[in-house]
């Protein structure tokens, strides 16, 4: 097997640095010649370090605007993929993918790029016209709108990805006389978390007794100042509701959210890649909800493995509607809580994950 290097440009834990973290770790149980590497450092290196894979964390800093600091890091890079002998660069997002072709530009070296999204960005177009043994996608839909938008790529071998979703921790759901929806992920304005709170104010001001029944927990945290900004409004806009809307800060082991809530509802503004979050909810047995448009309609069938929105498109009156519907008949949608909670566990697997990714090394 062909010593690998897995690279992310952040230290943090995102969708695409979790599933790194799995792929790293998966291929580490396999053959021990693997290797991690950071742009910075953060949650994700400290859970690599735990499992004790050997890592590394760019000592230069560095943006693309600055060419200086910039060389730097390369020459950094570089030294690191030597030293190891490295024979196989595995880069997260378009960034990562641009940054290690500059730094092994002229080595004799197969480059993956597994491409999480977002896509259709200039840094995408530009990165994609590095040379690049394979690509994975987490979904059709970015394999689709990867092709769409960049007309001009190196030619390479593209592949879909099902993701590994890890078999949930501490099945042991938390009882409640509260209908229980959780809002996950970054707080920025695309993931549509106003529009969430503005729907169950409306329907607050029709029937103010609705506030007995449910409970509204958002989950995450600010990477950006414009998220910051956000992250404030939200919370002044939640104070219409009182003590129904709890803010909690991202957290390490998420098993403990999925235990403690009924419905996930993913308000994404724009197609997102596969939809992680969705499918680990859904592991959980929780009542999937997600839009109508993206690559969680991979796994997110209306009315078979959870229920679809146009997030995007519909009013807050139409919104109102919708959950108002959620809170009267959630009862009714068991069997789709565990249409999609099978599968997920038949068909996302660590398993099938690693035994793809591996195949595909092998025959670069």
């Amino acid at each position: 097997m062909k010593k690998t290097l897995y690279v992310s440009p952040n230290g943090y834990i995102g969708g695409a640095e979790k599933i790194l973290i799995q792929i790293a770790s998966l291929h580490f149980q396999n053959e021990s010649h693997v290797h991690t590497l950071f742009f910075n450092y953060g949650l994700a290196s400290q859970q690599l370090a735990s499992k004790k894979i050997p890592h590394f964390i760019l000592k230069n800093s560095f943006r693309l605007s600055s060419p200086i600091r910039l060389l730097k890091a390369l020459r950094e890079i570089r030294k690191i993929i030597k030293n190891e002998k490295i024979e196989l660069i595995h880069s997260t997002m378009a960034y990562g993918h641009l940054v290690m072709s500059l730094a092994s530009f002229g080595m004799n070296i197969k480059r993956v790029w597994f491409q999480h999204g977002p896509v259709n960005g200039i840094l995408d177009k530009f990165a994609s016209l590095f040379p690049v043994d394979a690509i994975f996608f987490n979904s059709e839909y970015l394999l689709l709108l990867h092709n769409s938008s960049n007309k001009l790529q190196f030619p390479a071998r593209k592949e879909i990805i099902p993701l590994g979703i890890e078999k949930p921790a501490h099945l042991n759901p938390v009882k409640s006389s509260l209908l229980r929806f959780a809002l996950i992920g970054r707080l920025s304005p695309l993931k549509g978390f106003d529009r969430v709170i503005k729907a169950l104010i409306q329907l607050k001001d029709k029937d103010s007794l609705i506030l007995n029944k449910i409970k509204l927990n958002i989950i995450g945290e600010t990477n950006y100042p414009h998220e910051k900004i956000y992250a404030d409004k939200l919370k002044i806009l939640a104070t219409k509701l009182g003590a129904v809307v709890e803010f909690i800060p991202f957290q390490n082991e998420m098993s403990v959210i999925y235990n403690s809530n009924d419905i996930l509802v993913q308000s994404s503004l724009y197609g997102e890649g596969f939809g992680l979050v969705l499918a680990e909810a859904m592991s959980y047995g929780l009542l999937a909800v997600g839009p109508s448009y993206g690559g969680g309609t991979q796994i997110l069938t209306n009315k078979k493995t959870g229920l679809s929105f146009d997030f995007a498109k519909s009013s807050i009156d139409e919104l109102e509607i919708f959950m108002c519907d959620l809170i009267n008949n959630f009862k009714t949608y068991s069997d789709i809580r565990e249409n999609g909670r099978k599968l997920i566990a038949e068909k996302y697997t660590n398993e099938i994950m690693i035994v793809k990714i591996l195949k595909i090394y092998e025959q670069l």
